[in-house]
């Protein structure tokens, strides 16, 4: 008879909505562990109750990582799992990930994360004289069963931006495939960019369905950023090798309790954003490394519970943690020249003044782990900064 995993999955909600109950049905037959955020009228924990998760419940958002950190306190099995609220586990995720877990120099396992729901997959013809990578046509609307989603499209097409007449606007990066959303029960009929039917848009392209890659692994920039591998790319099977990358994203990864204890927990201060990279960053120093299999399958929606944030707060904290990152973890120099640009831009998000109220207590934080490091920063960033960030946006890229 198989012996049941045993593992604690935290997921972790302050504004619950339909996604919730999927989630944590899609985990259910494990030991799950539901921390509400200060969700309104305690909304998540009703929820939880419902699905049989145990709840722990927070008086206010004290932000993702602190709400994680409240969930190790209470998970008591072997292993732990982290899912997002908005994220749906495919049969079989948590127990891919056993046998790379087997090897102790393993910190975590991240699945291959895809977007959700699939896309239609538009791919522009190729034309001998306009460059791969010049802005091509501008895209005023694409609606999906006759709701406008141009903000929701991703791939190969650019940021929203004022057309000639004043209306709002992306336009396609060169030939690059992008991705259109399509729902529970629309099909490719019910697409329509520019005003346009599919087959009459894309006559000279192709146009199929597939899915789309939100993190397969995550990286490390050469500029201390940390971003997803593979993002927005259309899972055509290139990622389909397990791997070694920088780290696992918080999204989805399974790993040992035993080694939350050695590595320590999320760096709680940072509230939202770059918490994860930290602590992918902190376990490497510990001499630990953290591998993707793709045969474990996890869909996102992604920023379904902060699409209401305000975008300078997603901004000044995406910032100001990447600046806090770099002070807990990053060769000194690196740190010191980064922070130097970032403070001295008048529109850099980070202000000095968010970043001083911080930065204190972060390297006392740096000095406290220095004493588990197997590791030193320069070591670490020599091996990994710039490492697997460059892929492109088409179905060719780098391979594991």
């Amino acid at each position: 008879m198989t012996r049941p995993v045993d593992v604690s999955v935290i997921v972790v909600s302050h504004r619950p909505g339909s996604w919730l109950a999927p989630c944590l049905e899609s985990v259910g037959a494990h030991d799950v562990i539901l921390v509400d955020n200060g969700s309104p009228d305690q909304t998540a924990s009703a929820i939880a109750r419902s699905c049989g998760a145990r709840v722990v419940r927070l008086s206010r958002n004290a932000g993702f990582p602190a709400g994680v950190n409240a969930g190790l306190a209470l998970a008591d099995r072997e292993l732990v799992a982290l899912l997002n609220d908005d994220a749906v586990a495919e049969p079989g995720w948590i127990e891919s990930a056993l046998p790379v877990l087997a090897d102790p120099s393993v910190a975590s396992v991240a699945p291959k994360l895809l977007l959700h729901p699939t896309f239609a997959r538009i791919e522009p013809a190729a034309s001998p004289d306009r460059p791969a990578d010049e802005p091509g046509m501008v895209i005023r609307s694409v609606t999906v069963a006759g709701r406008e989603v141009l903000e929701a499209v991703v791939g190969g097409i650019g940021p929203i931006e004022q057309g000639p007449s004043g209306e709002r606007c992306r336009r396609i990066r060169g030939v690059d495939p992008f991705h259109v959303p399509l729902p529970d029960g629309v099909d490719l009929d019910g697409v329509r960019v520019n005003g346009m039917p599919l087959a009459e848009f894309a006559a000279e392209g192709t146009v199929t369905v597939g899915d789309v890659i939100n993190n397969a692994g995550s990286y490390l920039s050469r500029r201390g950023y940390g971003g997803d591998y593979g993002y927005e790319t259309a899972d055509v099977g290139q990622f389909d090798r397990p791997a070694e990358r920088f780290g696992s994203s918080g999204a989805a990864l399974v790993a040992r309790r035993d080694t939350f204890r050695r590595v320590g927990p999320l760096a709680g201060g940072f509230f939202a954003y770059y918490e994860d990279l930290d602590w992918n960053w902190r376990a490497r120093l510990c001499g630990f490394g953290h591998r993707v299999e793709p045969s474990g399958v996890v869909r996102h929606v992604r920023s379904a519970t902060s699409a209401a944030t305000d975008r300078y707060l997603v901004d000044l904290l995406g910032e100001r943690n990447r600046l806090l990152c770099l002070a807990r973890n990053a060769p000194i120099q690196v740190a010191v020249e980064e922070t130097r640009l970032a403070l001295r831009n008048p529109s850099h998000p980070a202000t000095p003044r968010s970043w001083m109220a911080h930065v204190g207590p972060e390297v006392l934080s740096r000095l406290r782990w220095s004493r588990s490091w197997k590791r030193s920063p320069d070591e670490v960033w020599r091996e990994w900064a710039g490492r697997d960030e460059s892929w492109g946006l088409s179905s060719q890229g780098p391979q594991a």
